[in-house]
């Protein structure tokens, strides 16, 4: 399982080490404004998964332990505001690590950012 701890909007891209598309099994967040996560999962970069305030988050379940080699991120609106955010990954979906903290979107793009 993974984890994105912002206000994140757009499409991801789950990759392993050698850069093949991993499956999501399940994809749930901390709430929504109406756009629901499962529109993550869509590849449509016209729709969006969001949420407001400190804190919210998307998680994926990626249905078995992976090594996760790369992550891919739109941002609604990414081409005119950036966005900080951390990767937290777990192997039980109960305890966290963050393997990223403090990233932050380009701010120049709506396009999939790695």
């Amino acid at each position: 399982m993974f984890a994105i701890a912002a206000g994140f909007t757009g499409v991801t891209g789950v990759a392993d080490a050698a850069g093949s598309a991993l499956p999501v099994s399940v994809v749930t967040a901390s709430g929504d404004d109406g756009n629901v996560p499962g529109n993550t999962l869509d590849g449509n970069l016209s729709t969006r998964w969001s949420d407001e305030g400190d804190g919210v988050w998307i998680r994926y379940d990626l249905g078995s332990t992976v090594t996760v080699g790369s992550v891919s991120l739109a941002w609604h609106q990414g081409d005119i505001r950036r966005f900080t955010f951390d990767v937290q990954v777990s192997g039980t979906g109960s305890s966290w690590t963050t393997v990223l903290s403090g990233a932050r979107s380009s701010g120049s793009s709506t396009s999939l950012e790695n």
